[in-house]
């Protein structure tokens, strides 16, 4: 009997380590990634290894609790995702999502992911064969969005039971022993979540979980009244379409003020935001009638051609007003006459007022045209032009004789001001053939003693004459005028010449070649100089004493440099 109990003690203790088996491979290098690390799980049974579905895990960043992630194991077993590089918390919060018993136990452990890199973990569960122990209890239930889920085993009818050697239902497992486990239940947003539970086996000591999926269902909308927004003038009339709002009660609405042209916004009656209500509602948004601008009407000031003489006066105003204009008083002008209306009412229409004035006459400044040659010589009669100011003048190009016409300076032809204006009109003196100038070289008695040499030229032309050197003679002097112009005379220049005197020298049959070479040798020292004799013994004389002062001046350096 003893030896019964022992055995069945060892086959308790052994099974319930077996239902215990499972653990972690940690395996962690792959293939290099292109971005973060990638995290893969593999959940296998214990005994033919294949895949389990529906094992659920955390993963949660050990520096960043907002970075938690839930994974779920596909039809092989498997499950995947790519994480920052980082240290994070992995934990199975649930064994499956069959109903089976596969047993559970509650993993925590830290795993660093690295960038580039895979980490692959493997995990193996035990199937405890029999009865599920989490009879009778619910996998899916709905709820309405907004309400509140409890996740009580209690409130979501949760149960667990015992079961015997042999993997049958025994008895049911206390309340305190089925508890929830792990939820990620958000009600706002409509869709699925699940809520996990586990139940401890105290007969076997098996820890096993039950997923109970959590669908939020999206809230049915109930359709409000409509809310409507009118638009009208003071007295109620309609000055733009109605504006229908619709929605669900609850839901928030909003209207506008429209901008509604020839209107003013003046106040709002009723909400103009608010929500939905099973009511229908109004609001009205009330408006004044703005007064309509019209037409300018626009004052000008002409003179009888048409020319503006004064500013514009543009009055405004709005339709049905009254205005008026004003006749200017204008400088220089007389009023003649008014063309349009000068009084009436502004309509949608520009209007138009015109005044009419003469002008005043006003003496302007005497125009000159001036005639003169390139020297600015008057040529002809100046001829004057007078008239008012403004008033239009023209001037005449002159056919003035013995001149050709080059240019004018100044306004031809322009307007009168209240200055004096000139206007110049010069002409080139057209070339006169002159008399001739002859210049005549003769002696004193008037002889001729060299061909004349004659000068011809136009009229204003300058001439010159030149001096001869006459082999025998000497130039005495030169009357009438040796330079000058041409004139429409002929004219004389005449070079006078004194005969130069030969030296006689008389032979006396008594004398002696020695006396006559002496009594020539006198009449020569006593005869006169020549023309230019007296001027090149003056240069001589200049040119030794010169150079006497010179020796003078080197011998006393000499004798100076010598005595020191």
């Amino acid at each position: 009997m003893k030896r019964k109990k022992a055995f069945c003690l060892l086959v308790i203790v052994f099974m319930s380590i077996l239902s215990n088996m499972y653990y972690i491979n940690l395996n962690a290098e792959a293939t290099t990634l292109s971005q973060d690390g990638q995290l893969v799980i593999n959940v296998k049974d214990s005994v033919d290894y294949s895949g389990i579905e529906g094992a659920y895990f955390t993963v949660v960043s050990n520096t960043d609790s907002n970075k938690s992630y839930l994974l779920e194991t596909d039809n092989d077993g498997k499950a995947a995702i790519s994480l920052p590089s980082g240290d994070y918390l992995i934990k199975q919060v649930g064994t499956t999502n069959n109903i089976e018993n596969y047993t559970f136990t509650s993993i925590g452990f830290s795993q660093k992911v690295e960038t580039g890199k895979t980490v692959t973990l493997t995990g193996y569960s035990r199937k405890i064969v029999g009865d599920y122990i989490f009879q009778n209890s619910p996998s899916v239930v709905h709820i309405s969005q907004n309400s509140i889920f409890n996740p009580s085993a209690l409130a979501q009818g949760i149960k667990a039971y015992k079961l015997n050697f042999q993997g049958q239902k025994e008895s049911l497992i206390p309340n305190s022993q089925v508890y929830s486990y792990f939820n990620n239940v958000d009600t706002s947003l409509p869709g699925e979540y699940i809520s996990i539970y586990m139940a401890a086996q105290s007969t076997l000591g098996i820890k096993t979980t039950h997923v109970l999926k959590v669908v939020v269902d999206p809230e049915v909308p109930k359709i409000g009244q409509s809310v409507t927004a009118r638009y009208v003038d003071i007295d109620g009339n309609k000055i733009s379409d109605d504006v229908i709002k619709s929605g669900n009660v609850g839901d928030a609405y909003t209207t506008d003020q429209k901008t509604i042209a020839g209107y003013t916004f003046k106040e709002v009656q009723g909400s103009a935001t608010g929500m939905f209500t099973d009511q229908a509602q109004t609001v009205t948004y009330v408006y004044t009638k703005d007064p309509v601008a019209g037409g300018d009407v626009t004052a000008k000031y002409v003179d009888i051609d048409g020319n503006k003489i004064s500013d514009d006066v543009i009055k405004t105003g709005n339709v049905g007003d009254s205005y008026t204009t004003d006749q200017k008083t204008i400088a220089g002008y007389t009023f003649k006459e008014v063309q349009g209306s000068a009084t009436g009412t502004f309509t949608d229409q520009a209007q138009t007022v015109t005044y009419v004035y003469t002008k005043d006459p006003v003496a302007g400044g005497d125009v000159t045209a001036k005639y003169v040659d390139t020297d600015g010589n008057k040529i002809s009669d100046d001829v004057i032009k007078s008239g008012n100011v403004g008033d239009s003048y023209t001037t005449d190009q002159k056919t003035i004789a013995g001149y050709t016409f080059k240019e004018v300076q100044g306004s031809a032809t322009g307007t009168f001001t209240d200055q004096a204006q000139t206007v110049t009109y010069v002409y080139t003196k057209d070339p006169v053939a002159g008399g001739d100038v002859t210049a005549k070289y003769v002696d004193t008695d008037g002889n001729k003693i060299s061909d004349d040499v004659i000068k011809s030229g136009n009229v204003g032309d300058a001439y010159t004459t030149d001096q001869k050197t006459i082999a025998g003679y000497t130039f005495k002097e030169v009357q009438g005028s040796a330079t000058g112009t041409f004139t429409d005379q002929a004219q004389t220049v005449t070079y006078i010449y004194t005969k130069n005197n030969i030296p006689v020298n008389p032979i006396s049959p008594q004398s002696s070649s020695h006396s006559a070479s002496r009594i020539n040798n006198t009449t020569t020292s006593n005869s006169l100089p020549r023309t230019g004799e007296k001027q090149g013994i003056t240069v001589l004389m200049f040119i030794l004493g010169i150079s006497l002062i010179g020796v003078s001046l080197i011998l006393a350096f000499y004798k100076n440099v010598k005595n020191n």
